[in-house]
C-alpha cells in the first residue's frame, strides 16, 4: 500500500481474527542509513513478540504469527524503497506493509485491532487534484494529492499542436470528398485559412479545444476534483475559455511545463491546492466552537468513546504526538479507566476513539498543540 486513504484505515478496522500487531518506524530512503530499516523493524518485531507472550500467547504461537514480518527483514530490496515511515500489519493470515510519506516515532502494540493513530498525520491535510501539462509539444495529465502524483491515461487527445492539425487536415479533406459527392464545388464547401499571425492562432486554439474536449471526457469519468492547468499565459488563457468540465482552478502555474518533472509540477500545484483541503478543517473548527458554547461537545474522554461507540461523533480533533492514553473502556458502563503506565490487557483509547470514530464515518483530524479546539482529551 504506497498511498493511504481513508477507505484503507476502515480495512484496517475490520472485524478479524486477533491478535492485531501493529508495528510502526521511521525509515531511510537513501544511502547507508537504510540498513538501519531492518534493525529498526526486527527492534519493534521482537518488542511485538515480547507484548503478545506478556497477553498470554504460547511462545510458539506468536512466533508464527510474525513469521511473515520477520521474513521481510532480510529483503534488502525492500528496505532500500521506503520514504519517510513504515506501518506492519500483522495478524493470523494476515500482512500489510504501508510506506509512509510522514515519519513515525518507534512503537510496537498487539490488541484486538490494528493501532491507526500514527497513520493520521498522513491523511491530513490533503485533496485529490488533476494537473495537465500543455505545450505545444506535449500534453500531460496527472493525478496528485499532497504526496503523490501519477500519469492519467488520456485518449482522443492530441500528443501535440502537429497531431492537433492532421485531425482538422484529415476531417476538412473528409468535408471535401463529401461536397464532391454531392456535386458542390470543393472550393464552396470547405473554407481554409490564410496563412499569417491569424492562421497560426487559429492553429494554436484549435489545438487547445481538442485538448480540452478530450480531458474533460476523461476526467468526467474519472470523476471531480480540482483541474491545476500549466503553460504559458496564453495557453493557459485559451484552455480556460475552451474548458467545460472541469473548471480551472486558479491562475495555475506559469511557464513551459516541458521543462519540468512530474515531480517538479506536483511541488508548484499543491501550494495551489493546500487552501481547499485547509477550508474542510475550517468549517468543521467553526461548527465545533458553535456547539461548545451550547455545551453540545463532549469534553471526558469516556464520553467521547461512549459517543463514538453510538456513532455520534462527526468530527473528532486529536493532537499530534500526544502521549498515549494506556487504559480500559467498558462500553456496557461506559467507564473508562486511564492508567499512568500501559498494563497487560490495556487498549490506546484515543486510538479507540480515532477507530470508533471513523468506522462512523466521522472525520478525525491530528492537528498541532496551537490549533487543538478545547484543549486535549
Amino acid at each position: 500500500m504506497d498511498q493511504l486513504r481513508r477507505s484503507d484505515l476502515v480495512e484496517l478496522l475490520e472485524t478479524r481474527q486477533g491478535p492485531c500487531v501493529s508495528i510502526f518506524l521511521p525509515t531511510y530512503r537513501a544511502g547507508n542509513q537504510t540498513q538501519q530499516n531492518a534493525v529498526r523493524a526486527r527492534k519493534g518485531l521482537d518488542e511485538a513478540e515480547g507484548h503478545l507472550i506478556a497477553a498470554g500467547v504460547r511462545p510458539a504461537d506468536a512466533r508464527v504469527l510474525l513469521q511473515a514480518g520477520r521474513d521481510l527483514v532480510p529483503d534488502t530490496q525492500f528496505w532500500n524503497r521506503q520514504a519517510e515511515g513504515l506501518a506492519l500489519f500483522l495478524a493470523p493470515g494476515y500482512l500489510r506493509s504501508v510506506r509512509l510519506p510522514v515519519s513515525v516515532p518507534e512503537r510496537s502494540c498487539v490488541g484486538e485491532r490494528f493501532h491507526i493513530r500514527p497513520l493520521l498525520p498522513a491523511l491530513w491535510p490533503d485533496h485529490p487534484f488533476y494537473l495537465l501539462a500543455l505545450s505545444q509539444n506535449a500534453v500531460r495529465l496527472l493525478r496528485g494529492s499532497r504526496h503523490r502524483v501519477e500519469r492519467v491515461e488520456l485518449a482522443n487527445v492530441p500528443r501535440d499542436i502537429d497531431e492537433a492539425t492532421q485531425f482538422v487536415v484529415a476531417a476538412r479533406e473528409r468535408q471535401f470528398h463529401v461536397a464532391e459527392r454531392r456535386g458542390h464545388e470543393a472550393h464552396g464547401a470547405v473554407h481554409g485559412h490564410g496563412g499569417g499571425k491569424d492562421s497560426e492562432e487559429e492553429r494554436v486554439a484549435e489545438y487547445v479545444r481538442q485538448v480540452a474536449w478530450g480531458v474533460g471526457k476523461t476526467l468526467h469519468a474519472n470523476g471531480a476534483a480540482p483541474l491545476v492547468v500549466a503553460g504559458v499565459e496564453y495557453v493557459r488563457a485559451l484552455y480556460r475559455e475552451a474548458a467545460g468540465f472541469p473548471p480551472v482552478h486558479g491562475e495555475g502555474i506559469d511557464g513551459n511545463p516541458d521543462r519540468l518533472s512530474d515531480e517538479e509540477l506536483h511541488a508548484k500545484a499543491w501550494p495551489l491546492i493546500e487552501p481547499l483541503a485547509q477550508a474542510g478543517l475550517a468549517r468543521a473548527l467553526t461548527r465545533y466552537e458553535g456547539m461548545a458554547a451550547r455545551g453540545e461537545v463532549p469534553r471526558k474522554l469516556k464520553d467521547v468513546l461512549m459517543a463514538g461507540l453510538q456513532g455520534r461523533v462527526e468530527t473528532l480533533f486529536l493532537q499530534e504526538g500526544d502521549a498515549s492514553r494506556w487504559g480500559r473502556f467498558d462500553p456496557q458502563t461506559g467507564v473508562a479507566e486511564v492508567h499512568a503506565a500501559r498494563q497487560a490487557g490495556d487498549e490506546e483509547l484515543l486510538d479507540r476513539a480515532a477507530a470508533l470514530t471513523l468506522l462512523a464515518d466521522g472525520v478525525v483530524y491530528a492537528l498541532p498543540a496551537e490549533r487543538m479546539p478545547g484543549g486535549r482529551l
